[in-house]
């Protein structure tokens, strides 16, 4: 149930954030230092991150559930193994040395997790106040044959499911 916002008294805090937001439909300028209140009290980037949780599941690194049967998840057209980290510094440090970054953090992730990346992840830079890259494989679930092969090479692998 939505509730009415008084906004009489100025500028509310978001109830995530804490930002001071303004009523929609109404100018920066009459509002200053404010962002747009999208609902239930709650700024346009709290929605958006709670819209994208939604989507994904639990913040930061994610990975959907992979299934047991390989024949059933290949059916299903894979399981997707999502990542994503704040890149630190705000631009001081080139794209293309986070994006490397994020690659070798996806595929230690899926080693973790025993899978295996089926294919380069695809990867996203999510500008605003703080920047973040984000990184989507698709992945399946690793063999006996395969972890062996990972962990003679020096990686570590995660416990079998």
């Amino acid at each position: 149930m939505s509730t009415r916002i008084d906004w009489s008294q100025g500028p509310i805090p978001c109830k995530s954030c804490g930002r001071p937001m303004r009523p929609a439909r109404t100018k920066t300028a009459d509002w200053p230092g404010t962002v747009v209140c999208r609902r239930d009290g709650l700024c346009h980037a709290c929605v958006e991150k709670a819209r994208r949780k939604a989507e994904t599941g639990a913040p930061g690194p994610q990975v959907s559930v992979p299934h047991r049967n390989p024949a059933a998840l290949a059916a299903r057209g894979g399981a997707r193994l999502s990542w994503e980290r704040a890149i630190p510094g705000g631009g001081e440090i080139p794209l293309a040395h986070w994006e490397a970054e994020a690659l070798g953090a996806v595929a230690k992730r899926a080693r973790e997790l025993r899978l295996i990346l089926c294919g380069r992840p695809d990867m996203t830079v999510v500008h605003g106040r703080t920047p973040r890259i984000r990184a989507v494989a698709r992945v399946r679930p690793m063999t006996d044959t395969e972890a062996a092969t990972i962990a003679r090479h020096g990686m570590r692998v995660g416990e079998a499911a």
